[in-house]
């Protein structure tokens, strides 16, 4: 059997949250661009006019595919939001329901309660 040294092990650590990464993703994407417009050109004209159509065709998909993205996810959001809320006025609909029909058979029961009284009364 062996032992492991508990100090060589590193403590376990949580999962960076989805929005931190996505903010550290474009970050990151964001610097790469800028160093890619800072590197010098040293190459013909005909070849950097192709190189900035493709860069901007990338950088227009690379754009419109994160703004699809986070429409995506702002949808889902507001679906699940919905749904949430949907759910909430259901239960809140039946729990009213439910409180008219006990105050109904309450309201019955002291009826019936007065009647038995008032019909015993006399007797006494």
């Amino acid at each position: 059997m062996v032992f492991k040294d508990k100090s060589s092990e590193q403590p376990l650590r949580k999962q960076p949250s989805s929005k931190k990464l996505a903010a550290a993703a474009k970050a990151s994407n964001t610097n790469m661009q800028q160093a890619l417009e800072r590197q010098p050109k040293e190459e013909e004209d005909e070849e950097e006019e192709e190189e900035e159509e493709e860069e901007e065709t990338e950088t227009e998909t690379e754009s419109s595919s994160e703004e699809e993205n986070t429409e995506a996810i702002q949808e889902r959001r507001m679906l699940r939001e919905l749904k949430l809320l949907s759910t909430k006025l259901k239960s809140f609909k039946e729990k009213e329901e439910a409180a008219r029909k006990e105050r109904r058979s309450l309201r019955d029961q002291l009826k019936k309660q007065q009647q038995v009284r008032t019909i015993e009364s006399p007797c006494l």
